[in-house]
């Protein structure tokens, strides 16, 4: 694909350039006479004066005319001689935009194309008039009406279809309009501009049919393309569904692409769409058994996405529908496996008042999981506003979310789960949520489902806060195995994090408060988790639920605790398997370093003297460090009753030991199980 830079300014042909190109033509340009009455060399005295006599160009002057039109009606029986050059004022009326240097091409046979390429009216022979080739292309070049007036299918397609055989950018400048109903981006096109494409009024359209969509497939998605597309760059153009203006149920999509290798979008803003705003789906017709079709490995690749807007979309903002590797299993209608084989990249889209999914991403069927995880796919610096889910990941691939937002959501946040195509399991690859937020959603994050098992999930440095369900969780995980937890942050929600069925949970360093309950453990088992804070739990710190024993052990290791209730648990339900070592309480000072009253330790003796520990019970483990001046003291301690702690110097020696102040560390280890 080509580069683009962020400037999308057109790049214009310079005069002098035009005219060296064009040769003899060029030098009769600089030396012709204007005149906008004719432009034929060969109409009659009574139009032109009589050239001057011996005039070697006079045959060659380059004429103006005021529309395009003037030069297809060519005022002669006989053609403009080969290279003969006219400027025309403009397409339709002078200054429109439309206008510009053309020459005669005497032996051209090629298509007229309404932009580039004219044919004399009535003419079928050869010759042609023809623009210079040099830089971007515009719409008025091709007729097309620059105010939103004209529904302009045929010339923007025209349009469309020459810049991509040539590799030349179309620019849509600023202010610029122009209205549509179905338009075709094909392969190595690349628009450009700051202007915006509306669709006509009262569309009607089913099944999310597009306006606009990849040059590989019939209209409607159901109609599977044969060939793939690629290398399409759109960059500062505005798609505007016209949403008010669409017929009742209509289900139209702005821009569609099937099974496409190469697609950019930068800086461009969807906004009305009936349906969604950006539809990117993979899978070539015929195709039935990927693993024996090689080449349907890579039907999606290159698809990035970045600074992206999304706006009043009835259904989703944008949606990736994919499936690496899958089975193509009747394969007919709106639920068909898709292919996508990674290399996505999401980075800064936004996404504001769309009724659903912010992106939507399906992963292997298990047979065909070839080379799962050479391929990535990344969703960054996003953000929604109130709707279903701001990001929505159906059994990813190896998949990155990270700085993306979510607020004000009827629904989850953030939604990842692995599902199932008529009944087949899907595999899921790695995901990663990194220093994601969600805010007054109805729960912040949810992965998994009771389904389909999830597993190499890694959650750091989440936030989840003040969600509206009553019963709301700030990360519910269900049926995973193989989950990293760590630096994530809940408040203000009924429970901080649900776990149903998850097992070999590692990481720590939480923080997890203003909740009824800090962790809700369901079938959890093989839990480590270390240096956790958790407070405000008025039913319970965490809470194992009655009807979903533990399934292995489950260990909280120096975790602060909150003053309300540190674990409700039945006791007759996994006896033993819940720990909390070494952990605090919120408002108890730790001892940290006790006053061993100053005596004399006699060779071979022991003495022992007790200190006040608030809290301490039967149980708890205590380690006791003497400092470096009594180092040949052996000490031990141990709580031997209520708020007590004992501890004992012990002198191997053969000589008395005298025992300063303050030479005794303690570490009390609080140690609960249940």
């Amino acid at each position: 694909m080509n580069d683009h830079q962020s400037d999308y300014a057109p790049i214009l042909m310079s005069r002098r350039k035009v005219l060296a190109s064009l040769g003899i033509a060029g030098a009769a340009f600089v030396a012709g006479k204007w005149d906008n009455r004719a432009l034929a060399r060969s109409v009659s005295n009574s139009v032109y004066e009589n050239p001057p006599s011996g005039h070697p160009l006079c045959e060659d002057m380059v004429r103006r005319a005021d529309t395009i039109a003037e030069l297809q009606n060519w005022p002669s029986s006989s053609p403009p001689s080969d290279g003969y050059v006219v400027e025309a004022l403009g397409y339709y009326a002078k200054g429109d935009g439309g206008g510009g240097l053309l020459y005669w091409d005497a032996g051209s046979v090629e298509a007229e194309n309404g932009g580039t390429v004219f044919r004399l009216t009535g003419s079928t022979g050869p010759g042609r008039w023809k623009r210079p080739e040099d830089g971007n292309l515009y719409p008025a070049q091709f007729g097309c009406d620059s105010s939103g007036t004209t529904v302009d299918d045929d010339r923007l397609n025209a349009l469309f279809a020459y810049a991509a055989s040539v590799r030349k950018a179309v620019y849509v400048a600023r202010h610029e309009v122009f209205r549509y109903r179905k338009l075709v981006f094909p392969s190595h096109f690349t628009l450009l501009g700051e202007g915006t494409f509306l669709l006509d009024d009262n569309q009607s359209g089913s099944n999310g049919e597009p306006s606009i969509r990849g040059g590989n497939a019939a209209q409607n998605q159901t109609a599977y393309p044969s060939t793939r597309i690629g290398d399409i760059f759109v960059g500062g153009i505005t798609f505007d569904g016209n949403l008010s203006h669409q017929a009742a149920g209509a289900k139209l999509t702005g821009l569609q692409f099937w099974a496409i290798d190469g697609l950019v979008l930068e800086n461009t803003r969807f906004v009305g769409w009936a349906w969604m705003g950006l539809r990117v789906l993979g899978l070539l017709g015929g195709v039935t058994n990927p693993q024996s079709a090689p080449e349907a490995q890579d039907y999606c690749t290159r698809v990035y996405l970045r600074n992206v807007h999304f706006e009043q979309c009835g259904y989703a903002g944008v949606q990736l529908y994919c499936v690496k590797h899958g089975a193509v299993l009747n394969s007919t209608g709106y639920d068909t496996p898709i292919l996508i084989n990674g290399d996505v990249e999401l980075r800064d889209f936004h996404i504001m008042n769309c009724q659903s999914v912010c992106d939507h991403v399906a992963s292997p069927f298990p047979a065909f999981t070839i080379d799962q995880g050479s391929r990535f796919c990344s969703i960054t610096d996003c953000s929604a506003w109130g709707h279903l889910a701001c990001t929505f990941v159906e059994a990813a691939f190896d998949i990155l979310i990270a700085r993306n937002k979510a607020y004000f959501c009827t629904g989850y946040g953030h939604y990842s789960y692995p599902s199932s195509i008529y009944g087949v399991p899907l595999q899921s690859a790695r995901l990663f949520y990194v220093d994601n937020e969600a805010h007054q959603c109805y729960d912040g994050f949810r992965i998994g489902t009771n389904n389909t098992p999830t597993s190499q999930v890694t959650w750091i440095g989440n936030k989840s806060y003040s969600h509206t369900n009553p019963y709301s969780s700030g990360f519910l995980f269900i049926n995973i195995a193989g989950i990293t937890f760590e630096a994530n942050l809940v408040s203000g929600t009924y429970t901080g994090v649900n776990a149903q069925k998850v097992t070999d949970m590692t990481g720590g360093n939480n923080r997890i408060h203003g909740t009824n309950a800090a962790y809700r453990l369901q079938a959890a088992g093989n839990w480590r988790l270390d240096n956790d804070t958790l407070s405000g739990g008025s039913s319970a710190q965490i809470y194992v639920y009655n009807t979903a024993p533990l399934s292995g052990p489950v260990v909280f290791h120096r975790t602060q605790l909150g003053t309300g209730n540190p674990v409700f648990k039945d006791e007759a339900v996994s006896p033993g398997l819940l720990q909390l070592i070494d952990y605090s309480v919120e408002g108890s000072l730790a001892l940290t370093a006790v006053s061993f009253a100053s005596s004399a330790v006699a060779a071979r003796s022991a003495v022992s003297q007790a200190f006040v520990v608030n809290g301490a019970a039967f149980g708890w483990q205590v380690e006791a460090m003497p400092m470096i001046q009594i180092a040949p003291l052996l000490a031990s301690a141990c709580v031997d009753s209520a708020n007590s702690v004992r501890v004992t110097l012990f002198n191997p020696g053969d000589s008395p030991v005298t025992v300063p102040d303050a030479a005794i560390r303690l570490r009390v280890i609080r140690y609960l199980v249940k």
